[in-house]
């Protein structure tokens, strides 16, 4: 029975992590979460507090959620969002309690993490694989200058947003990546391979310099940590996806625009040099000249603050930094970049371990989130975002790294 339920736990926690996929709003992503967590109290089947007491760094993420959401009414100035409050709310109760989930799950069984990497590899490949049917036969053809467009998951109803769309797709093609050098599909690895094609080809389309980066990134570390005979295959496909890309791209861009003249200004703005850093470092000025006293730079703003910007108070500029670094210090300056630094370095670290424990996927995945929201994303211990991506992205490898490099997992060598 007991068994049962564990297996019924880490399939609920696999779909949560990668429902971003196929969830159109994080409602129900969110709602899912809520619903392990509270049948697992009702059963009593985790002991909450125990675990909580017995891993220093969850009892420090803890303290860290907890003290900055009473310090947020100290540093309040402008009033108190009802909607703001509820979802940081949500945050500080839902939140640690998955993670409390993951950690009763992995020390029973510690290979579920690298289970979880292959459904994500999964689902993103399917999700692509739909998209591309949805966004590039819109009005039932195939015009080539939509290929300038920017490609977004279909499976949302007006589309998820491209550099988001690249973001996750590029982290289930690198997923798919790393099942391959694990070897852990056996003879039919060809299909990691195939998962991997068509994710990485899918992120790519979004033309968000963002995803590129990160896999840029990702794929170095993939390199470097995962030496052997069966890299190269896997080497072989990124780069097959990004030569195809470019070339499409290239004979796309002679072809002249088959839509209606309102879309001719999107098509040409989406030139990968043209569109410089997209206005991020005027955002990020901003942002920080709003910080204008000694106690913003030391603590930040308070969870509470607002970070959009507006242009002359007219209009929403941004709805977020566009950055989870600059995200941690609007809202707890000096410190909470320090907090952060801790947390990724403790990450980073036990990462390392685990590559030389013959586990490198939790390295590659960590650095490839990490640089993927250098520019981009918001607040990083929150399931309640605005884009959302950051518990699959960084907190996701991160804790299962800190989770496993604390002895949960056993060693296992790549297949060489």
């Amino acid at each position: 029975m007991r068994a049962n339920w564990d297996t019924w736990l880490a399939l609920g926690l696999m779909l949560h992590t990668a429902g971003i996929f196929f969830c159109e709003n994080g409602v129900i992503q969110n709602l899912w979460g809520a619903w392990l967590v509270l049948q697992t109290l009702l059963f009593r089947k985790v002991n909450f507090t125990r675990v909580i007491r017995e891993t220093p760094l969850l009892r420090w993420l803890v303290f860290w959620m907890g003290a900055q959401f009473l310090l947020g009414f100290a540093l309040t100035t402008n009033g108190l969002d009802a909607k703001i409050f509820l979802l940081r709310t949500w945050d500080l109760l839902f939140l640690p309690s998955i993670l409390v989930l993951w950690i009763h799950t992995l020390r029973h069984e510690p290979r579920v993490g690298l289970w979880t990497i292959g459904f994500i590899a999964l689902m993103g490949a399917v999700t692509a694989a739909v998209s591309f049917v949805g966004f590039y036969s819109a009005g039932g053809r195939f015009p080539l200058d939509r290929l300038m467009n920017q490609f977004v998951n279909w499976w949302w109803n007006d589309g998820f947003h491209p550099v988001l769309t690249g973001l996750t797709f590029g982290f289930a093609g690198l997923c798919g990546m790393l099942l391959f050098c694990r070897g852990v599909l056996g003879r039919s690895s060809w299909i990691a391979l195939v998962i991997q094609f068509i994710s990485v080809f899918a992120a790519l389309f979004t033309h968000s310099r963002g995803a590129m980066l990160a896999l840029v990134a990702g794929t170095t570390i993939a390199i470097l940590a995962c030496w052997g005979r069966r890299l190269v295959p896997a080497v072989l496909v990124q780069l097959l996806a990004a030569g195809l890309y470019f070339t499409i791209i290239t004979h796309a861009a002679t072809v002249p625009p088959d839509q209606p003249a309102g879309e001719k200004e999107k098509i040409s703005s989406t030139s990968l040099v043209q569109r410089g850093d997209a206005g991020r470092f005027k955002l990020y000025r901003k942002l920080v000249e709003e910080m204008d006293s000694p106690l913003d730079w030391a603590i930040g703003r308070g969870l509470w603050a607002s970070d959009e910007v507006t242009d002359g108070h007219f209009r929403t500029w941004a709805f977020h930094p566009h950055s989870m670094v600059l995200t941690m210090f609007v809202h707890h300056g000096v410190v909470g970049i320090l907090f952060l630094g801790i947390f990724l370095g403790c990450a980073a670290w036990a990462a390392l371990s685990l590559w030389r424990r013959g586990q490198p996927e939790w390295l590659v995945l960590l650095a490839y989130g990490c640089a993927g929201l250098i520019f981009d994303g918001h607040l990083l211990f929150s399931l309640t975002s605005i884009p959302r991506v950051e518990p699959l992205l960084v907190l996701f490898p991160a804790t299962i790294s800190l989770i496993l490099g604390a002895g949960g997992g056993s060693r296992s060598r790549i297949t060489d």
